[in-house]
């Protein structure tokens, strides 16, 4: 008896307990009605916030569209004095976009020279794609390069207008199917890497106080404080180097040649030949 005696009274006390946590949690949750009363006075609501945030970003979606509308129409407004003068300002603003550009179609009156140009279109160069032809080459000897066109239908057209001279802008598409190169990388695209002609004097005077190739690369970045700031690659250097080096030895053997004709002419009064040369000196037609 004295055990479930016992055992009630335990009973009992765990019913008390329990009647406490009930007062607990009752407090509890009188606290968080209280809170949430406090926020309401306070006027924060959780979902204001996050309709305060989609508005902020749909600001600055808009502001960025906005943006970009303007400069569209500051491009197509744009007059050039030459079509060259059109390519430049291109060439920069696809540099400062992260794209590049080649020239694509010229269109002329009569069958002239390019001076009666009228019309030239400019594309990014991941423009078309590349010939079915060229993927089944049985005669292939050389490993193919990646693929680096994709059909990209951003261009920028301008026509000469008769009437004042000027080159217009006649079509203008902004639009990329890719994405688009950082600005640290842009130097390194193929159509923004153009060696001067005072950087290739400078190569030439390197070479002849015996520097190898790849120290001319590194004075050269070192002296332009950074290769994205030199406007080529080492590439392009020593594609440049063994042009310079053909031509040496094509100018080697041309003076050969004419120094062997002369002789023959000494020699056979009756032998009769006549050369041209280009606007650099080369020898150009010999007959």
């Amino acid at each position: 008896m004295d055990d479930k005696g016992n055992d009630g009274k335990n009973l009992g006390e765990r019913g008390m307990d329990n009647k406490d946590m009930g007062h607990r949690g009752n407090e509890g949750k009188g606290m968080d009605d209280k809170d949430n009363e406090d926020a309401g006075k306070d006027g924060i609501d959780m979902d204001d916030v996050h309709m305060q945030g989609k508005g902020i970003d749909d600001k600055g979606m808009a502001g960025s569209y906005l943006n970009e509308c303007m400069e569209y129409l500051e491009i197509v407004k744009k007059t050039f004095r030459t079509e060259e003068e059109a390519y430049m300002f291109y060439v920069g603003y696809a540099r400062k976009k992260g794209f590049g550009v080649r020239k694509d179609d010229l269109k002329c009156r009569g069958p002239g020279p390019k001076q009666n140009a009228y019309r030239r279109t400019y594309k990014c160069c991941k423009q078309g794609c590349r010939a079915l032809k060229h993927f089944n080459r049985a005669e292939r000897k050389r490993t193919p390069r990646g693929l680096s066109r994709c059909g990209c239908p951003a261009l920028f057209q301008v026509e000469l207008q008769d009437s004042s001279g000027l080159w217009l802008v006649k079509n203008f598409v902004d639009k990329h199917n890719h994405l688009l190169v950082p600005a640290d990388l842009t130097p390194y695209l193929s159509a923004h890497r153009r060696m001067t002609n005072a950087q290739k004097a400078d190569v030439i005077e390197y070479a002849v106080g015996g520097l190898r190739t790849h120290q001319i690369m590194n004075v050269m970045e070192k002296n332009a404080r950074g290769p994205d700031k030199l406007g080529f690659i080492d590439r392009d250097l020593y594609n440049n180097v063994s042009i310079q080096k053909k031509r040496k030895i094509e100018g080697s053997d041309a003076r050969y040649l004419l120094s062997y004709m002369i002789a023959q002419k000494k020699a056979d009064p009756e032998f009769f030949f006549k050369y041209t040369k280009d606007n650099e000196g080369y020898l150009r037609n010999i007959f």
